[in-house]
């Protein structure tokens, strides 16, 4: 029983020095690790990226004012809209950074009415529908240069979550004009001219790819105060006139896919990192 008693203690003094052997072998290999880590993030942004950027959105519906007499009224909806750009970001140290850009977008006009082919004085018992074509054109073109800051939280592994938020300076140069479907409706809209500011808010997941460039996917809210076209339009039957003005808004939410150029191959490459991180 002795003996058996002097076994089971020298195990147990055993199995704790390496438990404490393993625990700190484990513990300095974890913080090597982790200073790899750190040190792969700041060479990752130690200098400028450039950012490309896609980006499809919703924007809202156009405001119309309406002639309340009239039996039938002309609408709208939201619709998809388009940005696509590139971006210059600049770091302050690997969480955070600022960057200025420049993006061209695309929105329209999404007008549409359903009436009976009878109050159009057209045969027949259908409906005449429109709520494509001339209704959909994406006429409304601009420049946006968005300046932003980014906030970068570092995951586990070498991605990120980033919060992004700023300001636009947006100038239309294209504005839409149109008239005549059927002689039923007449829209006329022109961009606005000055300089518009607006405000972004968003965020994603940053994903850090095999070459070490970056992959950005996530959310953006553009708020617009102003307007990015305005005009007027008629819409007419037999049986009633719906007139007013017809204003398309900037506000969107949508996607932001961006790709981002760290020229990280072209820095020093470090030891053990980037085989599957």
């Amino acid at each position: 029983m002795v003996i058996n008693l002097t076994i089971s203690r020298a195990s147990i003094f055993v199995f704790c020095l390496v438990l404490v052997f393993d625990i700190g072998y484990a513990q300095k290999v974890n913080n090597r690790l982790k200073a790899d880590i750190n040190l792969f993030h700041d060479e990752l942004f130690a200098q400028p990226h450039w950012e490309f950027i896609i980006a499809p959105n919703i924007t809202g519906k156009a405001i119309l004012t309406h002639n309340e007499a009239s039996q039938y009224k002309l609408k709208t909806s939201p619709q998809i809209s388009g940005e696509i750009g590139v971006a210059r970001s600049f770091h302050f140290d690997k969480h955070s950074s600022i960057g200025l850009g420049m993006i061209y977008g695309m929105a329209g006009r999404n007008a549409s009415f359903i009436v009976p082919d009878s109050l159009l004085g057209y045969p027949g018992g259908g409906l005449y529908v429109i709520n494509r074509g001339f209704a959909r054109e994406y006429d409304i073109q601009y420049f946006s240069f968005p300046l932003y800051f980014e906030q970068r939280i570092r995951l586990r592994s070498c991605n990120s979550l980033f919060f992004r938020g700023g300001a636009n300076l947006k100038i239309v140069f294209s504005g839409g004009s149109g008239s005549g479907v059927d002689n039923i409706l007449d829209l006329s809209i022109d961009g606005n001219r000055k300089p518009i500011i607006n405000f972004n808010a968003g965020g994603g997941y940053l994903v850090v790819l095999k070459n070490k460039n970056l992959l950005k996917l996530g959310l953006n809210y553009n708020w617009d105060s102003s307007w990015l076209a305005k005009g007027f339009y008629d819409f007419r039957t037999l049986v009633s006139r719906d007139y007013g003005s017809y204003t398309v808004k900037g506000s969107s939410i949508g996607l932001a896919i961006s790709y981002v150029l760290t020229r990280y191959n072209k820095l020093r490459p470090l030891q053990g990192i980037g085989k599957g991180n």
